[in-house]
């Protein structure tokens, strides 16, 4: 079951972690990840206008940001595991 779903997983790990286009959109993947989260988990902030959204954006910019280093390398290691048994099952990992 775990090769089958590293196997789906294989073609999305490759774009973007050894193809120069995709570590790009990773650059700009990494700090959208923590607004979209927030914006799934509490959707009554995303509903809200005026002096108030704007306070929430910025406060929701900042926190993206500060967790941008650490979803970057969650990321990474996800990128090394899944590497290490792409390897050991002879795919192709390198360009």
């Amino acid at each position: 079951m775990k090769r089958v779903l590293f196997t789906i997983i294989y073609p999305f790990w490759f774009f973007l972690a050894k193809t120069w286009l995709g570590v790009v959109l990773m650059i700009c993947l990494v700090p959208i990840i923590p607004a979209l989260l927030i914006g799934l988990v509490f959707q009554s902030i995303m509903n809200t206008t005026g002096e108030e959204a704007k306070d929430i954006g910025g406060g929701l910019a900042i926190f993206s940001l500060l967790l941008s280093p650490f979803i970057a390398m969650t990321l990474m290691s996800f990128g090394w595991y899944l590497e290490k048994h792409y390897e050991k099952w002879k795919y192709k990992t390198e360009i």
